[in-house]
């Protein structure tokens, strides 16, 4: 890891992403690309999901994927210590985490290497 220190610093730019009417069925087409962790719901550029495979677990292929996944520990800001989050994120298994602002617009994806020891360039994550 470099000597940046914010979120921003660290984050993916230009994650893949989903539209609101993103279905389970496609979400599971997404998650099994193996560098993929998580799929973005977004609105309008706002993020209003984050789905990760347990949250598919059950559901029918047609179901919408904002309605599975969830906002909930799955964000982060920009603004945040960067070197905060690798030890909290290595600490509970997370690998990745969605950037937004104050206002939910999405701005990017912190991705953790998978050892933990930092975070993935841009052009290694997804």
């Amino acid at each position: 890891m470099s000597g940046e220190n914010t979120v921003a610093d660290q984050m993916r730019r230009t994650p893949r992403v989903l539209g609101a009417e993103a279905t389970a069925g496609e979400l599971r087409t997404a998650l099994g690309d193996a560098h993929t962790n998580c799929g973005l719901i977004v609105d309008e550029g706002r993020l209003v999901a984050v789905v990760v495979s347990d949250d598919l677990a059950g559901v029918s292929d047609d179901a919408l994927g904002a309605k599975v996944g969830t906002l909930e520990g799955r964000t982060v800001s920009p603004t945040d210590n960067a070197e905060a989050w690798r030890v909290r994120m290595a600490a509970h298994g997370i690998r990745r985490l969605a950037v937004v602002d104050d206002g939910g617009m999405l701005l990017g994806l912190l991705c953790l290497q998978e050892g933990g020891e930092g975070f993935c360039r841009p052009a290694e994550a997804s």
